[in-house]
């Protein structure tokens, strides 16, 4: 067995646990001080993050919020667009009604006003899309060719004057000629 002596004074012991206390507390001091800076950076970087994903949250639901107002200014426009094209189509048909009628008032005009002083009567008058269809009465064949050269004069609206067929036909005591015609114009 072997004995150990200290001959150190109690003294100068003392400090020395002392000294080797204070290092061992600033040591321990300057981790929790370092935790403590990082623990600070930790949490600040995390309410940063917060901060900036609900800002970016926000400015999302606006993007949103105008895109859906561009989706229904788009579905506006596009029935406007349909509305516009039905309206475009009635037009047409309507001016072309309106040319049409002209047309046939024009034709009816001139088919009437060729009669002069031709003896003629219309029987039957149909007028369809570039053909008139005429069965009439007159008081003889020469009436019924002036009647159709005063038609074939009329060359700006008719494109053919033809006559069907004629045969004499005796209403009372009168004898006279019923005549079918097809006219183009």
């Amino acid at each position: 067995m072997i004995i150990k002596f200290n001959l150190v004074p109690v003294s100068e012991k003392i400090e020395e646990e002392k000294k080797l206390g204070f290092r061992s507390i600033g040591y321990l001091g300057f981790l929790f001080l370092l935790l403590a800076v990082v623990t600070v950076i930790i949490i600040g970087s995390g309410l940063w993050l917060t901060h900036k994903e609900r800002k970016y949250q926000r400015i999302k639901k606006m993007k949103l919020a105008e895109l859906e107002k561009y989706k229904k200014i788009a579905r506006k426009v596009k029935l406007l667009e349909k509305q516009n094209e039905e309206i475009k189509q009635k037009i047409k048909t309507i001016v072309s009604l309106k040319k049409k009628q002209g047309r046939f008032l024009k034709v009816y005009d001139v088919l009437v006003s060729s009669i002069g002083n031709n003896k003629i009567l219309f029987k039957n008058l149909s007028i369809r899309e570039g053909v008139v269809s005429l069965q009439a009465l007159a008081l003889d064949l020469e009436e019924v060719a002036n009647y159709l050269k005063a038609l074939e004069i009329q060359k700006k609206i008719f494109k053919s004057v033809d006559l069907k067929n004629t045969h004499r036909k005796k209403i009372k005591e009168l004898t006279l000629v019923e005549f079918n015609t097809e006219i183009r114009f």
